[in-house]
């Protein structure tokens, strides 16, 4: 009743936690943007949970959005910041049936501030975690595993016996992609990348090193039913139209890069030649939900799906931070970075 409400309103109230916030946008790297602060624990609405981080990953949006590319209304001392996160639930509002305390989750959390000791997030957009992954592994998978199951299932309306190449197969996105386009049934799986080794490892038959040969020359003519572009560039889109089948489904999250404006523009443009019997043209942002974390939770425990990590696990403090940062920054990550968020925090 009330009173138990009154009780939980004020032990939560009176709860503190860590939380990165940037306190301005511009360079990451920069000590003074990005700093980790007590603040309150949020309190929970009906329909949201209340995770208990353990795991955090990032992802090459977290950097554009510290960077100010996004348009964010919080007020500058609230911005919390942050995407993939593994952690167990600590509290569940009235509301929320599918949840409850104590169950490991991991969702995509982009939008609810993750890169903080806990997180206030709706029941929704978080999934039970995978058994077979620690909690580390778990936090690399939300948004790069959703946004390839739905570039492929969705956008490039994958069937069995498809071929399909990954540019960047050894990305965040795209170690997920070869994996994911095998247990969707690929017949053949070509990419791109300097990792052979690393790719053939998750299913693709045929690594073209894109620094000592042109990609398009190359696996001209193959035939493919889809071409998944996790790189972007407008000489990613001249090399796939060589290689697609007539057809066939180009897809990209990134576009030509450059510009918002340019890339939609060209974007739109496409898509309307693609009205013509050209090659289809989409380029989409990626939808998080439980629905889909499921479907990922069952490839991963059906052993069809493995994280990829890029090195040890960062610690949850400024420098931990500035240093994950910096490694997504190169652009050469093979897989995911993680971070360890302290079970005592």
């Amino acid at each position: 009743g009330t009173l138990t409400h009154l009780f939980i309103h004020l032990a939560t109230s009176l709860q503190m936690m860590q939380q990165s916030v940037f306190l301005s946008t511009g360079d990451p790297l920069v000590d003074t943007t990005i700093k980790i602060q007590a603040v309150p624990v949020p309190e929970l609405r009906g329909k949201e949970v209340l995770v208990t981080t353990r795991a955090l990953s990032i992802n090459p949006v977290d950097y554009k959005v510290l960077k100010g590319s996004f348009p964010n209304k919080a007020k500058p001392e609230e911005k919390g910041w942050g995407s993939d996160m593994a952690g167990v639930i600590a509290a569940v509002g009235e509301d929320v049936k599918s949840f409850k305390v104590g169950d490991e989750v991991y969702s995509d959390a982009i939008l609810h501030s993750p890169f903080a000791t806990s997180v206030r997030i709706p029941s929704h957009k978080v999934g039970i975690k995978p058994s077979n992954m620690t909690f580390q592994e778990a936090a690399t998978v939300p948004l790069a595993g959703q946004t390839a199951l739905q570039a492929l299932r969705d956008h490039g309306k994958m069937k069995t016996g498809m071929k399909v190449c990954v540019f960047g197969g050894s990305g965040g996105v795209g170690t997920f992609a070869l994996q994911i386009a095998k247990a969707l049934g690929a017949s053949y799986i070509a990419t791109t990348s300097t990792n052979k080794e690393l790719c053939e490892s998750l299913g693709a038959d045929e690594v073209v090193n894109y620094r000592e040969a042109n990609v398009g020359e190359v696996l001209k003519g193959g035939d493919f039913d889809i071409v998944f572009d996790t790189v972007g560039g407008k000489a990613h889109w001249d090399a796939g139209r060589k290689i697609i089948k007539k057809g066939g489904r180009f897809v990209t999250i990134i576009g030509d890069g450059g510009s918002m404006a340019k890339t939609m523009t060209r974007a739109v443009w496409r898509m309307f030649k693609s009205n013509f019997g050209g090659t289809s043209y989409s380029i989409f942002l990626t939808k998080n939900g439980s629905g889909d974390l499921e479907v990922l939770r069952e490839m991963v425990e059906g052993g069809k799906i493995k994280a990829v990590v890029d090195g040890e696990a960062y610690k949850f403090e400024d420098d931990g931070i500035r240093s994950m940062l910096e490694k997504l920054m190169t652009g050469r990550t093979k897989g995911k970075l993680v971070m360890e968020v302290a079970a005592n925090n």
